[in-house]
């Protein structure tokens, strides 16, 4: 078995402006690790330099983390596997599953894990048939007659395990063909995944599963639109309370609206969505989590731009959401530069454990070519603290009153 002993990332001493942000009510950064790289770093086999799109749970008494593998982001069109590693104290990591496709030409990426009700290890990925020939064995294999598609190939999958240790899959659905499920969260018995792009393109939809395999489509087209009436939806975080109520982190796509982000409510049976709500940080690989206190947490990348032009001063950040009035209250800028975020959270006897990925270590932080940077696999472990919104600072940014009555 491939085995990693974390490192304690350096830059973490030199954090202090960024603590100066939330000391006052408690917060506190107690630890980042490096817990994966490639073999050799930094200048190891360029095929799985790139490290990245993490989420993170706790099953059985393990952590457990999954992230892609790759040679790059997939802007230029390389191709990635999946990898889960497992510790029990967060410091020595052990890979346990390794998924890669046997074209050479497609792609796995976004993959998420979820924990059932009883006691299954869930692991959702998407399975991107970018190019030729797989693009095209594809498009007569799954799509329907008059099915309508953004351009997006690809099929999301998911895998099974009881211990962490065997995995039962891919299982593929045939009701969600083409679809790209980003997030799931289970609750009472039942997983519940948004998805975008592909056959719903911009629209969004929302699926449930009885037993992580197979689908079933509650609703179609439930992403809001922006003021020309286009809809506005690419990645979401999905989450639902203990009284039935599911509420959804909404990344803006690129190409409409960079600066703000929706979050949206629902009740049983899902099908109707209010998106009345819009902060004014849209925040890249988004994660939002409640904790057990009631309080929301949110973090992603913040800043930068997406693309080959690089990544600019993004960071992954950390932030209390103030879901009255829409508030984003920033706690902390986590080690990274680049490219990097896509977090996985996970609350613990009063800690947050925040996975994400990051260049920051990498030999050359300053390529243009921002997603030929090599990246690290990270965790960090932060003390929650006090509310946010009780104090004011020039990080919570208010945005204009949506339209829509809330």
């Amino acid at each position: 078995m491939t085995q990693y002993v974390s490192e304690t990332d350096p830059s973490i001493l030199s954090m202090n402006a960024v603590l100066e942000l939330y000391k006052l009510s408690g917060w506190k950064l107690l630890d980042v690790r490096r817990i994966w790289a490639n073999g050799n770093w930094p200048n190891g086999d360029p095929e799985t330099r790139h490290n990245a799109f993490t989420d993170l749970t706790r099953f059985k008494g393990c952590w457990y983390c999954v992230f892609r593998v790759g040679e790059d982001h997939a802007v230029t069109g390389s191709l990635g596997g999946l990898r889960v590693v497992r510790s029990k104290d967060g410091k020595r990591w052990t890979s346990v599953f390794f998924y890669q496709p046997e074209e050479k030409s497609v792609d796995v990426r976004d993959s998420k894990l979820a924990v059932t009700q009883d006691s299954q290890l869930v692991l959702l990925a998407y399975e991107s048939y970018r190019f030729e020939p797989a693009k095209s064995a594809f498009r007569d294999r799954w799509f329907k007659e008059g099915e309508e598609s953004d351009g997006t190939i690809g099929r999301s999958m998911t895998w099974l395990s009881s211990d962490g240790q065997e995995w039962q899959g891919p299982n593929v659905s045939t009701v969600a063909g083409n679809t790209w499920l980003w997030s799931c969260a289970w609750h009472k018995g039942a997983g519940y995944a948004v998805a975008h792009s592909g056959k719903h393109g911009r629209k969004g939809a929302i699926y449930r599963t009885d037993d992580g395999k197979e689908w079933e489509l509650l609703a179609a087209d439930i992403f809001p639109k922006d003021t020309e009436g286009k809809h506005q939806g690419n990645e979401a975080s999905i989450f639902i309370d203990a009284d039935d109520s599911a509420w959804v982190y909404l990344r803006n796509a690129p190409r409409v609206n960079r600066q703000l982000s929706n979050i949206g409510f629902s009740r049983p049976p899902y099908t109707e969505w209010d998106w009345s709500r819009q902060t004014a940080v849209n925040l890249g690989g988004p994660k939002m989590a409640r904790l057990s206190d009631g309080r929301i947490v949110v973090a992603g990348r913040f800043g930068g731009r997406h693309g080959g032009g690089g990544y600019g001063d993004s960071v992954t950040a950390l932030y209390e959401l103030d879901i009255d009035n829409s508030i984003l209250h920033r706690i902390a800028d986590l080690p990274s530069q680049g490219d990097n975020a896509y977090p996985g959270i996970v609350e613990v006897n009063g800690e947050l454990w925040i996975s994400y990925y990051s260049c920051h270590e990498d030999p050359n932080p300053e390529s243009r070519r921002a997603h030929l940077q090599r990246s690290c696999i990270y965790l960090a472990r932060i003390r929650i603290g006090g509310p946010r919104y009780h104090y004011t600072d020039k990080y919570s940014l208010r945005p204009e009153p949506p339209d829509a009555k809330r």
